[in-house]
């Protein structure tokens, strides 16, 4: 069955909160807000779930126009089965949007489950190479199959196997953190379709000694060394000149020898998360880029958090992105390394450390 969007009639308990009119990231993205002087607004246009399809459309084109750029080696956000869905409380119930490949007669298996296509008008391409065919199917899911597939323990982001070919992902964007209520979170869409592409596409290796429940350091000390070390990487990636680059990283590989040599328990901890996140928001940030809004992601609220657990967790996010672009900027050939084991720090250090 096919839906024209602009007819839905959402119940109650799917009309999202709507994006303040002062809020640019996304209505003045598709042109300035007439709904005042238009009469009252289909309810589809202005809340959550609008948003989302017009971020999912745009990732979409992106990946078709742009995706070797961005990673290549068949990676695209859009061949993954993913349910984004909005889980409330059993009177009211909930609601997703399906995209991907997902097998129907898997989600209409499930008991009093309803599944009917979105068919989108299109969105205005972005750039002059985007491709001329329009929207994925996304399909519009009741609340059977929200409470069927939908994770008990409240996680808002997690996989499933049981309603695609491959692995699908899970995402709860009604929640307070996920709420598509700006670009940022097409960014998110992205890195954690690429957490998928690592673990069940491409099938990366870790780094050898890679053990994600290493515990982190809690010494003061090496927080603020590693801070330090933080602050040079940045510097390295955005400075004017080459010669200026290459400075800043050798003073960087031997802050962080240091640092290793004195903590050493802690070393392919941050190296491995750095493979895995780091590529992850390289890619976001790749992905942003070629959407013409800013390659680097401004440090999120999160980051402010006192809990020293997430400042020494969440700045290898940043290092490792920062890594691979130094490593782009020198033409250095990377990216199957990374798949195969390697993380980003070996390969600067390699290249180098001696340079």
């Amino acid at each position: 069955m096919n839906v024209d969007a602009s007819l839905i009639r959402l119940p109650r308990w799917a009309k999202l909160p709507v994006v303040p009119a002062n809020d640019a990231t996304h209505l003045r993205e598709f042109g300035a807000v007439d709904a005042d002087t238009r009469g009252p607004t289909k309810p589809i246009q202005h809340h959550s779930t609008n948003l989302l399809l017009h971020q999912l459309s745009e990732i979409s084109r992106t990946f078709r126009s742009c995706g070797d750029q961005i990673w290549g080696f068949g990676f695209d956000p859009m061949s993954i089965p993913i349910l984004f869905f909005v889980k409330s409380d059993a009177e009211e119930g909930s609601f997703g949007i399906c995209s991907g490949p997902v097998e129907m007669s898997k989600l209409e298996r499930v008991e009093g489950a309803h599944c009917q296509e979105i068919r989108r008008l299109g969105t205005h391409q972005r750039r002059r190479d985007d491709p001329p065919e329009g929207d994925p199917t996304f399909r519009l899911v009741n609340d059977p199959v929200i409470d069927y597939y939908a994770p008990d323990d409240g996680a808002e982001v997690s996989f499933a196997g049981e309603f695609g070919e491959t692995e699908c992902l899970l995402f709860d964007f009604g929640g307070r953190n996920y709420e598509p209520s700006s670009w940022e979170f097409a960014r998110f869409v992205v890195h954690e379709a690429f957490h998928h592409h690592q673990l069940f596409d491409a099938k990366w290796k870790v780094p050898v000694g890679y053990d994600p429940a290493t515990p982190p350091c809690t010494d003061p000390t090496n927080s603020r060394l590693a801070s330090e070390e933080g602050r040079l990487i940045e510097v390295a990636a955005l400075a004017e000149n080459d010669e200026d680059t290459l400075r800043f990283v050798q003073r960087f590989i031997q802050m962080r020898t240091e640092r290793f040599e004195r903590w050493p328990e802690i070393e392919m901890l941050e190296r491995g998360t750095e493979q895995v996140e780091g590529s992850a928001r390289y890619v976001e940030n790749q992905y942003s880029r070629c959407n013409g809004r800013a390659s680097r992601l401004n440090m999120p609220p999160e980051a402010l958090r006192a809990d020293r657990d997430w400042l020494d967790f969440g700045r290898l996010y940043r290092s490792g992105a920062r890594m691979l672009e130094i490593l782009d900027r020198f033409e250095v050939d990377w990216r199957k390394r990374l798949t195969a084991g390697d993380d980003p720090y070996g390969i600067l250090r390699e290249v180098f450390e001696d340079r």
